[in-house]
């Protein structure tokens, strides 16, 4: 089962990555337009590092990461895909941990269902159901 979900994520990842100006559009909280987005970088599993004196260590890996500009603002986002959600607990302690040590990112899940949406949003995390 696990191998499944795997496949799940990895073919989330590539979705995302190939319309990654409709995934912003979908999680925007503005109307925007598709030509207003520059992209600038997208990263697929970016490591999340937590310092301390001269040491570094690896916290954990966002799935896609991506940097644009829209008008005169640059925006960065972290985006967790999830097949589906075993424990919203988990999801919400994995995203919260990663907003620890990038703390300047907006954070979204994206997932097939959408049953802890609401929940989801009120943690100030944006959710888009694919």
């Amino acid at each position: 089962m696990e191998q499944k979900q795997s496949i799940k994520h990895d073919k989330m990842q590539v979705y995302v990555y190939e319309n990654i100006k409709d995934i912003i559009m979908g999680l925007s909280k503005s109307d925007i337009d598709k030509n207003d987005i520059k992209i600038l970088k997208i990263e697929l599993e970016k490591p999340v590092f937590k310092t301390c004196y001269n040491s570094k260590t690896i916290v954990g890996y966002i799935d896609v990461f991506v940097q644009f500009e829209i008008k005169d603002s640059f925006v960065q986002i972290a985006i967790e895909l999830k097949p589906k959600i075993y424990s919203l607990g988990e999801l919400i302690r994995q995203v919260k941990t990663y907003e620890t040590y990038c703390y300047k990112y907006i954070y979204a899940v994206l997932c097939y269902e959408d049953n802890y949406k609401n929940v989801i949003e009120s943690q100030n995390i944006r959710f888009m159901k694919l």
